[in-house]
């Protein structure tokens, strides 16, 4: 079985007559025997680490700049380890995870986003964007050990943003959306299957998408 001492220290409330609220949260989690899966030729094998530690922040800001502007920001941080192995054979070799990051923990996560509300006549106008950065991550306890060098991602920026149009009175809604503006090649998950099959599975983020919805209210 797997256990976890979780902590947690965090303040949340508004500021200058509720224009900004912020919401903040100190975390720290001590596992033991934590579970993972390992993947080993063609099979996906339970592991465990016998400790493992991860420390956070984040930290959300929430800001009515005007009537119509809102800005949004968002910042994490982790600092993750396997503090205690496990020792596993991969690659024909014997791998100490000791002092590895986990699986799917970047150190450094942070987003931005614009909503702006106004009106053309009798046309409500909303528009939206945004931007979410994630650092570098492992999708393997192996980190960049033992042949596992491309199992992971670097840092990458998405951007995305929506415009939609409303008639008064009227329950329909036109948008307009894109998403991936800037075409971003990444990473969303990999395996090392160079034991089985000599290569390595990725599945990849989506390209640039964009398109056109219409919603209608009932």
């Amino acid at each position: 079985p797997e256990y976890v001492n979780a902590y947690e220290l965090g303040a949340k409330g508004h500021l200058f007559d509720n224009r900004l609220f912020f919401s903040t949260a100190l975390f720290y989690y001590d596992y033991r025997n934590q579970q993972f899966l390992n993947v080993v030729g063609t099979s996906q094998v339970l592991d465990s680490a016998s400790r493992a530690e991860v420390l956070g922040i984040d930290l959300e800001l929430i800001g009515q700049m005007t009537e119509s502007l809102s800005i949004t920001a968002a910042l994490g941080w982790l600092d993750t380890e396997y503090k205690d192995g496990p020792v596993l054979f991969a690659q024909g070799a014997d791998i100490d995870l000791t002092g590895n990051q986990l699986i799917n923990a970047p150190e450094h996560t942070a987003n931005l986003a614009a909503d702006y509300i106004t009106t053309l006549g009798q046309i409500a106008v909303h528009a939206h964007i945004d931007m979410n950065y994630t650092s570098e991550q492992w999708f393997t306890a192996f980190n960049g050990k033992a042949n596992y060098d491309n199992i992971g991602q670097s840092g990458y920026t998405l951007v995305n943003g929506r415009i939609g149009f409303e008639l008064e009175n009227f329950p329909i809604e036109l948008a307009l959306w894109g998403k991936n503006l800037t075409d971003k090649s990444y990473k969303t998950y990999a395996i090392n299957l160079q034991d089985a099959f000599a290569y390595e599975y990725t599945i990849r983020g989506a390209p640039r998408t964009y398109g056109a919805e219409i919603s209608y209210e009932f």
